[in-house]
């Protein structure tokens, strides 16, 4: 079971696992299309859960909690992704979106039930498993349905 993480939160997260190594919260509001103080805050409750760290005005970077934990929200977002588009039909941008946000969200019995319905899907729910197992990952490293 996943601690409580708001979504965007959980996007925070998996950006810092995709991105692979430290950055600073100015880079992240470029590509998250976040206002500097939203990442400051988010960034902030990340470091108080011990998720990442920080210092103001130096590069965020993903304790080993938080890279295990944006692994685990990486694969509910995979699963329910690949749901959304195999089996409903959604379209692909839609799904993606709608996942991303529902990551955090969304019990690992409802996502393994998801991946029941997906027989393209080999994940394992819940489990941290990397290739190589490589601490820091970007999404084609990690093990996708």
């Amino acid at each position: 079971m996943l601690p409580s993480i708001r979504d965007k939160e959980a996007n925070v997260l998996i950006f810092l696992l995709e991105w692979g190594r430290p950055v600073r919260v100015g880079e992240m509001k470029r590509h998250l299309e976040l206002p500097h103080s939203t990442l400051n805050s988010i960034v902030k409750r990340l470091k108080n859960k011990g998720l990442v760290d920080w210092e103001e005005y130096s590069n965020v970077s993903l304790t080993d909690m938080g890279t295990e934990i944006s692994v685990h929200l990486l694969k509910h977002h995979n699963i329910m992704h690949h749901f959304l588009v195999n089996t409903l039909g959604i379209e692909d941008k839609q799904a993606h979106e709608d996942s991303l946000k529902a990551a955090s969200v969304i019990s690992c019995e409802v996502i393994e039930a998801m991946k029941r319905q997906n027989d393209k899907c080999t994940l394992d729910v819940c489990k941290v498993v990397l290739k190589d197992e490589i601490p820091l990952v970007n999404k084609d490293e990690l093990e996708i349905c």
